[in-house]
């Protein structure tokens, strides 16, 4: 999460944005790594499809990491 705490304080400095990123995460990684298997079918169906899916794939899963984030950052 440090891209994303880092796009929404510009100013904070590499390493404390990773600091906040790894306190944001305490206690949920597990919810982000089911996120992830989650689309292990769609990055399949880009591969097969000889990376036409993943047009639909990407924007797809960059939502829902976007999304995740925000509700961590709701959370705190």
């Amino acid at each position: 999460m440090t891209y994303y705490n880092m796009n929404d304080n510009p100013d904070l400095k590499p390493l404390e944005a990773i600091g906040l990123s790894k306190k944001m995460m305490n206690g949920h990684k597990a919810r982000l790594f089911f996120l992830w298997l989650s689309f292990i079918g769609w990055f399949l169906l880009g591969i097969l499809t000889l990376g036409i899916g993943f047009l639909y794939a990407v924007p797809y899963y960059n939502a829902a990491k976007t999304n995740f984030y925000e509700e961590l950052k709701m959370g705190q």
